[in-house]
């Protein structure tokens, strides 16, 4: 049984080294990518990472089982060892799929821009764009700006009004409150 437990291990670090490397549970066609991405519970059996991790599983809890016992003939170390490697690969498919159904939204719209707090980066006032910077979805954004009343000065702290077009309409700080 050593070998075995040793082969699996071996394969199931083989095809987890894969999966990281490159993705191997996306498959290129579109129509086939969503009977297993979309699919229910029995289509986690058919992913790749489900059989990556069982066989790592299984193969290092085998193992462990039989180091630490000192034998290599329990009757509990099969079962044990298939119980693990699957509870592993469930655990481990269920987890990524829900993580790859995650959507990341870094579009910063216009209108996420207002009432935030700016600094001016290019000197501006109520007739000549400069730039402001802000941080916005874990984003620095520049843009034009304009001042809604007086000159801004390179270094200012300033609060983004409304926006007109392309163009941001600020104010300084201390003349919001």
């Amino acid at each position: 049984m050593t070998w075995t437990y040793l082969f699996c291990l071996i394969a199931g670090g083989v095809l987890i080294t894969l999966s990281i490397a490159g993705e191997s549970d996306s498959i290129m066609d579109g129509d086939a990518a969503t009977g297993i991405a979309e699919g229910g519970n029995p289509a986690v059996v058919f992913s790749t990472s489900f059989w990556s991790f069982s066989l790592a599983g299984f193969g290092l809890c085998g193992l462990l089982l039989q180091l630490f016992e000192e034998t290599t003939a329990s009757r509990f170390n099969l079962p044990i060892a298939l119980l693990l490697g699957v509870s592993l690969g469930l655990c481990a498919s269920l987890t990524l799929r829900v993580l790859a159904r995650r959507d990341a939204n870094t579009v910063v719209l216009s209108g996420d821009l207002i009432g935030l707090e700016a600094k001016v980066t290019l000197p501006l006032n109520e007739r000549q764009r400069g730039f402001v910077e802000t941080s916005v979805r874990g984003s620095l954004v520049r843009r034009a700006a304009r001042s809604a009343c007086g000159p801004l000065e390179r270094g200012q702290n300033v609060v983004i009004l409304r926006c007109e077009g392309n163009t941001l309409i600020v104010d300084a700080m201390d003349m919001v409150s």
